[in-house]
Parts: C-alpha cells; sequence; structure tokens
C-alpha cells in the first residue's frame, strides 16, 4: 500500500477532496454535533481536522461516540431525531443514520449501541460502512476500546488505534472494567498500528505490540496565543463577556479551564483558595460533580465558576489568569493522561502550577509542581511573583503543534 504523503495545509472548509481515493472511517471518543458547538474538542477532534486539512482522504465517515447504556442510547435516538445533522441522509433506519455534513465528511450515529448491545451496532455500522463503500475503507481508526473489533470488520483495511487515557481506570466504566480489559486484549491482537497517549498506557496495555508508539497531546498554538481583550472580536462575544468578567475580579486570579470530574482534587483547591482570599479562584469547564469536597470548594466567597465555554472562547477567559492550574489527584487515571491544558497553558504564556502528574516532563521552566497542599500553595505564590516573559513560555511548546503530532503519525502509518 501507498504511504499518505499530502501534508499540505489550510482551513478544514475548503480541505481537499481528492484525497487520491481513499476512505477513513474513524470511531470517535466524541460527538460532531458537540465539536461543531466548540464543545469536548479533544485528540480526537485536532487529529481528524488535522488530516482533513491535508486532504489525504477523498472520504471520510466518523462514527459518533457510541453510548454504553439504554438510557444513554435513547438519548443519543433522541438527538439523531430532534437534532438532526444538516445535510444528506444516507441511510440508516430508527436506531441509526449516516448523514453527509460536509464535502469529504459522513456522520454515523449508533443509538442501537446502547439499546441492543455493541454486536448490533457493529453489524449495522458495518452495512452502512459497505453499502457506501462497496470495496471497504482504506484505513479504520479507532478511539473508542469498545469498539474493538473494528479491524475484524473490515480485514482488508490498514488499523490504527489511538489510546487515549486508560478507560479502565476512569470512573465511568469502573463496573467494565473486566469487559474492557478484553476490548484492549483484541485490539493489541488485531490492530496493525497504535498509537498512546502517554508512557503509562503504551507500557500497561500495548507493551508487547510491535508498532506501539507513544505520541503525546499537542496544541493549536495559533488559537491558544497571549492577547489583549481590548482586542476584541466581534464574532465571539460570548468570549468577551466571559473574559471581562474575569478581568474585573480581585486579582491575583488563578484558573483552572477542563472538565471538572473526580480527578480535580477539590479539597486541595479549597486550600489554594483560603490561602488567596484577597485573590479569586475561576474554575471555566463542565461539572456534574455534586460531592461534599465540591459543594464546599464552590460555597468559597473568592471562588467563581464560569461553567462550560466553547472552544473559540477558551483563551479568552484563559488569558485573564495570572497562574494557570492543574489541580489533578495522583492516580492510576490520570497516570495514564497527557493534559491538553499544560500546552494550552503554556501556549497563552502562562505560568503553571501542577501536581506531579504525568506528561509534565520537559516543561520544568515553565511548570512548578507541587506534591502537597502546602507545596501547591507556595508554588501558586511563587508564580504569581514570576516576570519570566510569555515569549519564553510559549517556546516551550514550539514542536508541540498537532500538525507535528500528525506527520509522526502519518510516518508510522503504511497506507
Amino acid at each position: 500500500m501507498n504511504t499518505v504523503a499530502n501534508n499540505s495545509k489550510g482551513d478544514t472548509s475548503s480541505a481537499s477532496t481528492s484525497g487520491g481515493g481513499k476512505r477513513l472511517l474513524m470511531a470517535s471518543m466524541g460527538s460532531w454535533r458537540n465539536w461543531e458547538e466548540g464543545r469536548g474538542t479533544n485528540r480526537n477532534y485536532h487529529v481528524l481536522q488535522e488530516i482533513r486539512r491535508r486532504g489525504a482522504f477523498e472520504e471520510i465517515i466518523t462514527i459518533d461516540v457510541i453510548p454504553h447504556t439504554y438510557l444513554s442510547g435513547l438519548k443519543t435516538q433522541f438527538n439523531m431525531v430532534l437534532r438532526q445533522y444538516r445535510g444528506a441522509d444516507c441511510g440508516g433506519g430508527a436506531l441509526a443514520r449516516m448523514t453527509k455534513v460536509e464535502e469529504d465528511l459522513l456522520v454515523m450515529e449508533l443509538p442501537i449501541a446502547g439499546i441492543q448491545g455493541i454486536r448490533a451496532a457493529e453489524r449495522k455500522l458495518q452495512s452502512l460502512v459497505n453499502k457506501r463503500w462497496p470495496d471497504g475503507p482504506d484505513v479504520v481508526w479507532s478511539y473508542t476500546p469498545f469498539l474493538s473489533r473494528l479491524a475484524e470488520l473490515f480485514p482488508e483495511a490498514t488499523s490504527v488505534f489511538d489510546a487515549v487515557d486508560e478507560w479502565r481506570e476512569h470512573q465511568a466504566y469502573q463496573d467494565r472494567r473486566e469487559e474492557l480489559s478484553e476490548h484492549y486484549e483484541r485490539i493489541a491482537q488485531t490492530y496493525d498500528t497504535v498509537f498512546t497517549v502517554s508512557q503509562s498506557v503504551h507500557q500497561d496495555l500495548f507493551a508487547n505490540h510491535t508498532n506501539a508508539t507513544w505520541i503525546p497531546n499537542g496544541i493549536d498554538a495559533d488559537h491558544f496565543a497571549p492577547f489583549d481583550i481590548t482586542r476584541w472580536d466581534q464574532e465571539d462575544k460570548e468570549g468577551f463577556m466571559r473574559a471581562k468578567r474575569a478581568q474585573e475580579l480581585p486579582q491575583p486570579v488563578l484558573g483552572y479551564v477542563g472538565v471538572i470530574e473526580n480527578r480535580v482534587d477539590a479539597e486541595l483547591l479549597t486550600k489554594v483558595s483560603e490561602a488567596f482570599p484577597g485573590g479569586s479562584l475561576v474554575l471555566v469547564g463542565p461539572s456534574w460533580r455534586k460531592d461534599t469536597a465540591w459543594n464546599e470548594l464552590i460555597a468559597k466567597p473568592n471562588v467563581h465558576v464560569f461553567g462550560e465555554v466553547p472552544y473559540s472562547s477558551a483563551p479568552w477567559v484563559s488569558s485573564q489568569f495570572d497562574v494557570a492550574l492543574i489541580p489533578h489527584k495522583v492516580n492510576k487515571f490520570t497516570q495514564s493522561m497527557n493534559p491538553m491544558k499544560l500546552y494550552e497553558y503554556l501556549s497563552m504564556g502562562l505560568p503553571v502550577v501542577s501536581t506531579p502528574v504525568a506528561g509534565l516532563d520537559g516543561f520544568d521552566d515553565g511548570v512548578r509542581i507541587a506534591t502537597t497542599p502546602a507545596e501547591f500553595v507556595q508554588a501558586v505564590q511563587e508564580a504569581i511573583q514570576d516576570v519570566t516573559p510569555k515569549a519564553e513560555r510559549r517556546r516551550l511548546v514550539q514542536g508541540h503543534a498537532w500538525s507535528d503530532r500528525v506527520d509522526r503519525m502519518f510516518e508510522l502509518i503504511d497506507l
């Protein structure tokens, strides 16, 4: 097979659709609907967009994240019916649908996975793909271990699995650890190429795979760049208003941007808020937490919960931080991660204080690492006084662009 070598860049809206006739099937860990709204942008999203920018494939089918329970299957079906994608209906039925949303991109929704199970979803997706592409895909590229048979469904295709975090350690899947272990084992045995977001995932899950490579997360440095909010882009009024709100808070402004799950150490952040009563602690991101530690944190008068912001608005808000935080608990799950926010903070030129989680190696000049709450508070105090120019911190993420990551991925895939 031929290796993809078209590295042309440009806006995805005008992505080349030549692609030499190649076809890509991608099983995603997010939904195109959310990504269009600027929500849930992750490694999967950035890699997909970079692939599209290159025009490496004539046509791509991306499978929205599959539901894992009956209720989530019903919710997916509800969205499929009442929040239909704009574009040509390419078939499916009551429990699945495929829609052509862009010239080069089709989106498949599979509520059937939650309602009737994974095997039913596999049969349905195989049928839809074969109807669209009688010769099958040239490449299958997966981000979800639950579709571990994807390589076997299309054995003639080059198969790629990009392992983002260790799902067995995620709080949402504690009752499915054994099932996930079986999926990971099947992936290790059947996929041609594996990428891992962290060294931990590589060592724990794919150490014996002959073609597994650690490729960290990356950064869109043009998007996350220092700026003054007086340079208001009127197309992003929401970003401007949230940044204005942060700008008016008592300083120093200490901030966190990300999904607020159990990995965020609420007790540690409470200590930080108490150590800087005259400042402000800003938490930006979706949260469904209702535990005692979280409720005690957000009850503090200097803690401000901004909620979820679109991807386009994230730089506006973080531009007002004096110090950016990565207050993650240290456990097996966080050790399997590679925080995208680290690259985003540094690209904004912000001083960073973090607990000793994975992914910090090589960024010593931009990150202060603290093990205990007292050390964390001290590190924040030092970061507040840090006068290092923003440009020096931005230089730390040079060579870490998403285009660099996909360059490496393409080198390793024999298409």
